[in-house]
């Protein structure tokens, strides 16, 4: 197996796995920077041109708090800070605001104040008003451990009334919010959060002066991460077996991928599939679509093109199901398991990728009985007698000629030969004991018949 990495995470230990059978858990370190990304991506703009909105010192304001919400299912994930893409206001009479961001859980979608509220981070903002991510770690290094979905929330605790702070926020809208003709603007969760009159509502379909008729805003707010990702697959035993499988079977692979490495909000590669993006994704490395995130290769078999399948968006069951199509004389060892992950933060701090690529050999043969109905009457009677034995003998022969490959269980052809007439014996003094595949085939019918024997 062959284990390919292309990283840069920071705090990231990779991950070695050899059949996938038992994935090895990883920690990896990220920020979640979701709904930054859903703007910079779908206008194509700048951090400096992104659509804000003014949060006043919350001593002048019925709105108090503003955030988004984020999804999780997974029992690994800790938060160890936060971090908002934010900036002064120019007409600030203060040259320093400073802004609490808080960590809530999230209970049916609401948050009750205080009592949700695990920890917060005071960030100072100050300097020219352009929009950046500020942010901070909690204190004395504390980190949560989060069970469900939780919110990142910001406020403005200045007491003077004049002192506003600019929060990026998206500029789209959902289903119900009654998007423009093109539907362009349609790309909103809904997860927006407004805590106004002591009282906490979505954004979604939300009036109030500032927000607009029926918007849909969500703000740029982002947790600091870290969660364990794991990365494997689930292989038919024969396959991992590397035991020889009939022409025309079905074989079903199943990734097992943590809960991160098939969402949108955690994997880059996940919310391509969900956002349509301002300019088309390209190929990369030859043709390994940007926008898979899990993907299997096999082997062309009849000299075609590499047959590609890909999970839905989100993962679905994680399943595939290949059908094997054509028999050749040597092993299908071009076949691979790839997934793909690009961290939400990358935009920010420039965290690389994590390209994980898993070979694996598929030994296809006819065998008699196929589903395409394979037999051959004059093959019906072959078998290898007697099996255990220290010497290869096959029965049944009639007065023909058949042509013989033996097969180790790596699917390596380690001899060939012709048999005339009703010669039976076949020497194998150089073969070490162990389990091999004998392949006979009638050339005359081109049937072929797949017969198991273990030198003793």
């Amino acid at each position: 197996m062959n284990n390919i990495f292309t990283y840069g995470i920071l705090g990231l230990l990779l991950f070695q796995t050899a059949h996938s059978q038992n994935p090895t858990l990883t920690p990896v370190t990220d920020t979640i920077h979701y709904y930054y990304n859903k703007e910079f991506f779908k206008r194509g703009t700048q951090p400096g041109n992104f659509a804000y909105f003014k949060l006043a010192a919350s001593t002048s304001s019925n709105v108090t708090h503003i955030g988004s919400r984020f999804e999780n299912n997974d029992t690994s994930l800790r938060i160890s800070g936060l971090e908002a893409l934010m900036c002064r206001n120019n007409i600030s009479s203060q040259i320093k605001v400073n802004v609490r961001l808080y960590l809530c859980k999230v209970n049916n979608g609401n948050i009750n104040f205080p009592g949700d509220c695990l920890d917060s981070v005071t960030v100072e903002v100050s300097g020219l008003p352009n929009l950046r991510p500020l942010g901070a770690d909690f204190k004395d290094g504390k980190t949560y451990l989060m069970n469900g979905d939780y919110a990142v929330m910001a406020r403005n605790i200045s007491s003077f009334s004049g002192d506003t702070v600019r929060i990026a926020r998206t500029t789209s809208k959902t289903f119900t919010a009654f998007p423009n003709v093109g539907w362009q603007e349609k790309y909103s969760d809904g997860y927006g959060l407004v805590r106004q009159k002591g009282n906490l509502r979505s954004t979604a379909n939300f009036t109030a002066t500032g927000f607009g008729n029926m918007t849909d805003y969500e703000f740029c707010v982002a947790p600091r991460v870290t969660y364990n990702m794991y990365i494997g697959q689930e292989m038919p035993e024969d396959v991992v077996n590397k035991v020889p499988i009939c022409t025309f079977q079905q074989l079903k692979f199943k990734a097992q991928t943590s809960y991160q490495v098939t969402h949108r909000m955690y994997n880059l590669n996940e919310f391509y599939k969900k956002w349509n993006l301002y300019q088309p994704l390209g190929g990369v490395n030859g043709g390994w679509s940007s926008d898979s995130t899990v993907m299997w290769e096999f082997e062309p078999e009849w000299g075609d093109k590499m047959s590609k399948m890909h999970l839905p968006y989100g993962g679905g069951n994680k399943e595939i199901t290949f059908y094997t199509d054509h028999a050749e004389p040597y092993p299908f060892t071009a076949n691979s398991f790839k997934v793909k992950y690009r961290p939400m933060g990358r935009c920010t701090n420039n965290i690389g990728n994590v390209e994980f690529a898993e070979s694996f050999t598929l030994i296809v043969m006819y065998c008699e009985g196929d589903t395409v109905g394979i037999s051959n009457p004059s093959l019906n009677a072959l078998s290898v007698f007697p099996n255990p034995s220290d010497h290869l003998n096959i029965s049944g022969l009639n007065a023909s000629t058949y042509e013989v490959s033996i097969f180790n269980v790596q699917g390596i052809r380690v001899k060939a030969l012709t048999l005339k007439d009703t010669q039976s014996a076949i020497e194998t003094h150089d073969l070490k004991a162990g389990m091999y595949w004998i392949q006979v085939k009638d050339p005359q019918t081109a049937k072929v018949k797949t017969l198991k024997w273990i030198k003793s």
